[in-house]
């Protein structure tokens, strides 16, 4: 029975399966797990994502074949996710900001003939689906407003 490992390539983001075929195949061809011919044949499937293949071999090495596997996993995780915000994120000059309202200040209703206006969230009042949602931020201010409560400039302040 000839199994051959050197054809076993993975395909992102298929990381889980990947591992689990390797390990299969690799007992059934009655190769060592820690022995370096697996680690090289490891990495071999690896070189079909290049971006994963560089940042798994990357300073610091891995030691062994757990620390490179588990490498392997953060690797393709870590681009999971940047390729999910990525997705995600508002294209640049789309944003405009909103002047600030309070939440005490009732809005005024809107005049018959427009749109209706969407609600207004902030950390407190936003409902659970947007959870762990990026939103635009205004950050054209760049300093906090100055003390009114007697500070001075420079922030030599009366304390």
């Amino acid at each position: 029975m000839g199994i051959k490992l050197e054809t076993h390539k993975f395909q992102f983001p298929l990381i889980d399966e990947y591992i689990a075929e390797f390990e299969d195949l690799a007992t059934l061809a009655r190769y060592t797990i820690g022995s370096a011919e697996t680690i090289n044949l490891f990495l071999k499937g690896l070189t079909s994502a290049p971006d994963i293949f560089d940042k798994v071999i990357d300073y610091p090495a891995p030691s062994n074949y757990h620390d490179l596997r588990n490498k392997a996993i953060s690797m393709v995780k870590a681009r999971q996710l940047v390729n999910m915000l990525k997705r995600m994120a508002t294209p640049m000059g789309r944003f405009v900001p909103q002047p600030f309202r309070s939440q005490n200040r009732p809005t005024a209703p809107a005049p018959s003939g427009l749109a209706p206006r969407f609600p207004q969230y902030n950390s407190t009042n936003a409902p659970r689906w947007m959870n762990n949602t990026p939103v635009p931020m205004d950050l054209s201010k760049g300093q906090a407003p100055f003390n009114q409560r007697g500070g001075q400039p420079g922030g030599q302040g009366q304390w």
